[in-house]
């Protein structure tokens, strides 16, 4: 079967009972808004990286990111975006300098105090970034991937 953009592919998305409820609220059926939210969640996603967040940090805290985040599981939905800045904070905390001078970032302090201004919507974003980068690293260039945020 060739895919299309409009080629509907079955699946079966394990959810959760708050968002089983929260769909039914929303949406006639429970299919009808899963699926709306799955086919917008891509355009959300790259919409916000591309107009939101592009600009807002140098090469290296974006590329400080990636590396501390190396190795993260995405967790359930309801923890989505709430681990990243602990787990940047924790990684300039314990491993004082390395980060700063490994990715040439002047004021790591800054730094996490624009991260932690970003919205939840924006850190989930940065979450899915990340796991992109490291899904597909065998195929990415890590600058020319850092630079589509720079």
């Amino acid at each position: 079967m060739k895919l299309t953009k409009k080629t509907p592919i079955p699946a079966s998305p394990h959810l959760q009972a708050e968002t089983i409820s929260w769909l039914k609220s929303h949406f006639p059926s429970i299919n009808r808004g899963a699926s709306y939210v799955c086919d917008l969640m891509p355009e959300a996603v790259d919409f916000t990286l591309e107009n939101e967040i592009k600009g807002i940090f140098s090469r290296g805290e974006l590329g400080s990111i990636i590396d501390i985040m190396n190795g993260h599981i995405f967790e359930p939905a309801s923890m989505s975006g709430q681990h990243i800045l602990p787990s940047l904070a924790d990684g300039f905390h314990l491993d004082q300098g390395m980060y700063e001078g490994k990715w040439e970032i002047a004021d790591s302090g800054d730094f996490l105090s624009r991260f932690q201004s970003l919205t939840h919507f924006q850190k989930i974003c940065l979450e899915i970034w990340v796991g992109e980068f490291w899904k597909n690293c065998d195929n990415y260039e890590l600058n020319d991937y850092l630079e589509g945020l720079v």
